[in-house]
């Protein structure tokens, strides 16, 4: 049986780039449980790609020791993944900071990679589905149920547990775990969030730009603004994604936790007051269930009068007392759900947690508890947020682990 200098498990961002710096000098095989290199890819960006971003810093980064990231970030940055990308054909092009390929095509970015493995001799075992790793002999032996590959040295770049459909089911942490290494809590990052609202689906469907902000104890753990979609089962939209991995440890504990949508990041409460002060007397002969209309998306406006406990909702405005504006100003910067959990591993775009880095050296991305054993991307305990973060992540990662091989 033909012994390989290296093997790379996972044909996605990270283990395309580990393979590709690998093969430049070492006989390499890349091996996918899909039958097609790159299919996470394929989604990211809404298909558009956002491979990178303008502005990366490690308060982009989630993890038990997300100072592990530093290295590798900077070592092979975003800079130097455009260039990279620019000499294998792909121009860029920069909206709001995300970088994509200037064709907005995730097959554009894909098919480089493919075209770069073919360029280097690397080759290809794909549907292949890998039951375990045995090391013996310094030789790696990795399984499926027909058939078996021998490397000198390996790469587990997998992901982690979120998209199954995309491939990553998370099976490969037992394995990982058999051969010696811990992993941290597994949980869905980047995913929708469930709340209590019983106005649900009366406003399915309906999007704003707004903030949401979730709360604990009313302390404020974590914030951010966008587009936000109120959904049948609670909130969608990158900014509830990007917040959702906060929730995670008051939800297990099973303490309360919050999300607040502010109608009106933009303005203060004050000029909140005032402007609806100002709206009522224009407005005074405009029924109650009118008043924020052209001012809120119809379909919220019964929610929003409901929940500051304002009735008679066929009245004219000018029955609205200065109390009852105070309560409608505070809701439309402050509307308040309980969060009851989060979407599963389908809907999440990335894992929180992963390989235990305390495990792993920095600099070459190799196991400090097996020789010649490397991690790249999500498969470790860091994660990104949405724009391009977790991709660099891969590339950066993946481009170390490659490298580290040459010695």
């Amino acid at each position: 049986m033909e012994i390989y200098d290296v093997a790379v498990i996972g044909a996605g961002a990270a283990g395309t780039i580990a393979a590709i710096k690998a093969s430049k000098r070492n006989k390499t095989i890349l091996i996918d449980r899909n039958h097609k290199v790159g299919k996470k890819i394929y989604a990211t960006g809404n298909g558009k790609c956002n491979y990178t971003n303008k502005n990366i810093s490690l308060n982009n980064y989630h993890g038990q020791n997300v100072q592990f990231a530093n290295f590798s970030l900077n070592k092979f940055n975003n800079i130097k993944t455009v260039e990279f990308f620019k000499k294998s054909g792909v121009l860029s092009k920069d909206i709001d900071n995300r970088i994509y390929p200037v064709t907005e095509e995730s097959a554009t970015i894909v098919e480089t990679l493919e075209f770069l493995l073919a360029e280097n001799d690397v080759e290809l075992l794909l549907g292949y589905k890998i039951h375990d790793i045995e090391l013996e002999n310094e030789i790696f032996t990795i399984s499926s149920n027909h058939k078996q590959v021998k490397s000198k040295k390996l790469i587990i770049a997998t992901g982690g547990k979120s998209s199954p459909n995309h491939g990553s089911d998370g099976s490969i942490f037992d394995v990982i775990k058999k051969l010696g290494h811990s992993i941290t809590p597994l949980k869905p990052a980047l995913v929708q969030l469930e709340t209590d609202n019983k106005f649900s689906k009366e406003v399915k469907g309906v999007r704003i730009k707004g903030s949401i902000t979730i709360q604990h104890k009313k302390k404020e753990i974590a914030k951010d603004t966008g587009e936000i979609m109120f959904t049948d089962y609670g909130l969608s939209g990158i900014p509830v994604m990007q917040v959702s991995h906060f929730t995670h440890e008051y939800l297990e504990k099973n303490e309360k936790v919050f999300a607040s949508i502010d109608f009106f990041h933009e303005i203060n409460q004050v000029e909140l007051d005032k402007m609806l002060l100002n709206r009522k007397n224009e407005l005074k002969n405009r029924k109650i269930k009118d008043f924020l209309k052209g001012l809120v998306h119809s379909k919220l406006i019964n929610m929003v009068l409901v929940k500051s406990g304002i009735k008679n909702h066929n009245s004219p405005s000018e029955k609205l007392s200065e109390k009852d504006i105070m309560s409608l100003s505070k809701n439309l910067k402050n509307l308040t759900f309980f969060i009851t959990g989060t979407k599963s591993w389908k809907n999440s775009q990335v894992t929180f947690g992963g390989v235990n880095t305390l495990e792993v050296d920095e600099k070459t991305m190799e196991s400090k508890i097996i020789k010649n054993l490397y991690f790249a991307g999500e498969v470790i305990d860091i994660s990104g947020d949405c724009g391009g973060y977790n991709l660099q992540w891969a590339w950066s990662s993946g481009y170390i682990a490659g490298k580290s091989t040459w010695k």
